[in-house]
């Protein structure tokens, strides 16, 4: 690896570690002051807010990603900023014509809220606003500033929200739903705010309107798959917590959302390589380097399998009595249920790069269709595994759904090689 793709992955690392040590910190923290019912609908809006940031984003993220880039690489910096102006002005357009869709499948997902309540308003808030932050933080990231994505990015967010909860703790405030949604409505608009005041004093262009129709048009282009594809993948992570809110008890709700959170923890060290090395395996794919692209990935998987690996093994060993310890007494099947979570990322940490370099190459289509087919699985079996078999069916649905998807990403990458179709496709459509 270069000094640049060093620093990138460190600062990677270190803000996912971050984001994840914040989030876990206040899903600890909210274990003790809510009770069991309150904590179950909480995290089920949590992860809702999740899931339909991915649907307002319209593919957004992804698109920025790949286009900025490829852009700069090819020496068009106002083509860059063009893209990036048109990342805004779409997400900001969709975050307004769907917000009635988040307010109606919040009031039908989260327990106990309707849809004139207090809490559906402040999800489809939190919900645009996560959006755009997350955008910002794709467009900070795409013009190659890391750190500043991590320093205004999630982690921020993460620490600000941690702040905000000790404080209502300390203060000894009644901690409701609706207050917990509010809190993090505020945390994530001043990180956005914080994100545009950033680009416009360092990068202005970035920001304007002006002049981008070409890039809005190609972004628009690109929005049905990378926003099939954003929405299978959180669908993937987050979406099991969903079904959880529906499908299980309100009293176990809570106990399955931790674990599922624990579990997504496994899935780190594919998500921050996978992060680190997109822009540059889009330069390589770009300009036809498909055997450096390939040694690429293959020394990033397993880079994050062994580190999978290492931390199964570890929670293996350690995890019971650290859950007994955080958590307190009602989460004693936390452990058992983490562990069937994670074999699931541990069995995709090895192949997990295969669709990311079919992303780049512009292959998206396999992708979503492989990602969404996962997604749907998680939504058909899930629901009736919970009901007939507990938390337990559900954790093993999510398990298997993840590492199956994986490997045959794998798998169509493989063809995609021995046809030769890779290289094409990033020639042809670049």
């Amino acid at each position: 690896m270069t000094g640049r793709l060093r620093w990138a992955l460190g600062s990677q690392s270190a803000g996912q570690l971050v984001t994840i040590g914040t989030g876990m910190a206040t899903v600890i923290l909210l274990a003790r002051v809510l009770d069991h019912e309150d904590y179950g609908r909480f995290l089920t809006a949590w992860s809702l807010v999740v899931v339909c940031s991915a649907l307002v984003r319209v593919g957004t993220s992804r698109a920025v990603l790949r286009d900025v880039p490829s852009r700069l690489g090819a020496g068009d910096v106002p083509g860059a900023d063009q893209v990036a102006g048109a990342g805004w002005r779409l997400v900001g357009s969709a975050a307004l014509a769907l917000f009635p869709l988040v307010m109606t499948i919040a009031a039908y997902v989260v327990p106990g809220a309707s849809w004139s309540s207090n809490a559906v308003l402040l999800i489809a808030l939190v919900t645009a606003f996560e959006a755009t932050r997350l955008v910002g933080e794709a467009i900070l990231l795409a013009f190659g500033w890391s750190a500043g994505s991590q320093l205004l990015g999630s982690p921020l967010r993460g620490v600000l929200f941690l702040l905000v909860s000790l404080v209502v703790a300390r203060w000894a405030v009644p901690w409701s739903l609706e207050r917990a949604l509010a809190a993090l409505l505020v945390v994530n608009a001043s990180v956005t705010v914080l994100q545009v005041a950033l680009l416009a004093r360092v990068r202005p262009g970035s920001l304007r309107s002006s002049g981008e129709s070409v890039a809005w048009q190609r972004l628009l282009r690109s929005a049905p798959a990378f926003l099939a594809l954003d929405a299978a993948a959180v669908v993937l992570v987050q979406g099991d917590i969903v079904v959880a809110g529906r499908a299980l008890d309100p009293a176990v709700v809570g106990s399955y959302a931790v674990a599922s959170r624990l579990g997504s923890l496994f899935a780190l060290p594919s998500a921050v390589v996978g992060t680190t090395i997109t822009p540059r395996l889009a330069r390589l794919v770009g300009a036809g380097e498909t055997a450096q692209a390939l040694r690429l990935t293959r020394r990033a998987s397993r880079l994050s399998c062994s580190a999978t690996l290492v931390a199964v093994a570890g929670f293996a060993l350690l995890g019971g009595p650290l859950v007994r310890m955080l958590f307190g007494p009602g989460f004693d099947d936390v452990t058992r249920l983490t562990l069937i979570v994670a074999a699931g990322a541990a069995l995709a940490s090895y192949v997990t790069f295969a669709g990311v370099l079919l992303i780049v190459a512009r292959r998206e289509r396999s992708v979503v269709a492989v990602l969404a087919g996962s997604a749907l699985g998680i939504l058909v079996l899930g629901y009736p595994a919970g009901r007939l078999l507990g938390p337990a069916g559900l954790a093993g649905v999510a398990a298997t759904v993840t590492a199956a998807q994986a490997w045959l990403l794998a798998v169509l990458l493989r063809l995609r090689l021995r046809d030769g179709g890779l290289v094409a496709a990033s020639r042809t459509d670049s």
